[in-house]
């Protein structure tokens, strides 16, 4: 039979697991109000921008029969964006990586990419992802 330590038992009383949970509970509802708060804030800010009106008012859409008119009412906000920049050209397929200082560095590659953004402002601040813009030298929008 083996003899368990006092400090053992009393963690595994009904008290110390009751304690545990409630601070357990406690932690997780100061969290999910936490994040509540930040969200409720931040849409707060966004609407100090915007006059407050839906993009799509009316009674009469439904996207249950088209996306077509919140499509249409959308369309003006979206934009193309074009980057383009330099970069290093990979490496050859089957290139031990610790060989690579030893190989001849090619010369940085001309790169370009492409992705969206929306207009979220009057004055034309236009928000996107990250990886369409990292590493870019320049940035060309389109409507």
């Amino acid at each position: 039979m083996r003899a368990t330590s006092p400090r053992r038992q009393r963690l595994r009383s009904p008290r110390a697991l009751a304690l545990y949970l409630a601070l357990s509970t406690a932690g997780a509802a100061a969290l999910a109000f936490s994040c509540e708060s930040e969200a409720a804030a931040g849409e707060a800010r966004l609407w100090k921008e915007g006059d407050g009106t839906p993009v799509v008012a009316g009674d009469h859409y439904d996207p249950r029969r088209s996306l077509a008119p919140l499509i249409k009412a959308i369309s003006p906000a979206v934009v193309s964006i074009r980057t383009t920049g330099k970069g290093p050209q990979g490496a050859a397929g089957g290139v031990d990586p610790r060989m690579l200082p030893f190989l001849p560095q090619m010369p940085e590659q001309p790169l370009s990419g492409i992705g969206s953004g929306f207009i979220i402002s009057g004055d034309g601040l236009v928000i996107t992802n990250n990886h369409v813009v990292e590493g870019s030298e320049k940035l060309e929008v389109k409507l």
